[in-house]
């Protein structure tokens, strides 16, 4: 079975980039959720954040990300897609389906799935996902135990690190952690703190709608 989405992605150039030594780290606690640009259903709330379905956050800034930890919790139907490297050269994303989790590479608006791992759907309970990337090697954890290993010989440099919840129920997220990161000067982070208007919540390039043009669809999954 194979699975393929993409999201089409505008991500504005980055300017000052420096490295970070010290782990970027998200614990959700300020409901303005500085650094991060989101639609009107993704909130902060009792220290966790909570994505409506059709909805999105992306943080902002050039995280290479040696090491993504996010805790993940949602009870489904639906689907969960973590991307991350987001800029013009592509993007990753682990996407939670109810019947597997995929690992997929995007390249010039084009997907293809480097692995996938069956399971048996959300529990509702906490979950705690790592994705680790050494020199074009991948490894995806869930709960500690390695679900997912692939290689990728042409490994994509550092970007934005995205959320997006599709189907019937909300998705909550918490303790996010980037080991290895990279972030930003003041040109985007000012830009990615200015306030949101409702009427301009999705980014230009950017559609919390699944799947976009040109990727395969929602009903072709459906009918496996």
């Amino acid at each position: 079975m194979r699975f393929a989405f993409i999201i089409v992605i505008a991500i504005m150039p980055l300017t000052a980039v420096f490295a970070q030594d010290e782990p970027s780290t998200e614990t959700f606690d300020d409901p303005s959720l500085p650094g991060w640009e989101r639609s009107p259903e993704a909130v902060v709330q009792e220290g966790v954040l909570s994505i409506a379905p059709g909805n999105f956050a992306v943080k902002f800034g050039g995280y290479g990300g040696d090491a993504l930890r996010l805790k993940v919790k949602y009870a489904g139907p639906g689907m969960v897609f973590i991307r991350y490297a987001m800029g013009e050269g592509g993007n990753y994303a682990l996407i939670l389906f109810d019947e597997a989790i995929v690992l997929e590479k995007v390249v010039q608006d084009q997907p293809s799935m480097l692995s996938e791992y069956p399971w048996n759907g959300p529990s509702g309970e906490w979950m705690q996902f790592q994705i680790t990337t050494t020199a074009g090697q991948i490894q995806v954890s869930l709960d500690g135990e390695t679900i997912i290993t692939a290689t990728d010989e042409q490994p994509l440099e550092g970007g934005e690190i995205g959320l997006w919840v599709e189907g019937e129920a909300a998705a909550q997220f918490d303790d996010l952690s980037i080991s290895g990161a990279e972030r930003v000067g003041e040109t985007v982070a000012e830009e990615a703190q200015a306030p949101i208007e409702e009427e301009q919540a999705v980014p230009e390039g950017i559609s919390p709608t699944l799947p976009a043009a040109g990727s395969v669809g929602v009903s072709d999954l459906m009918a496996e």
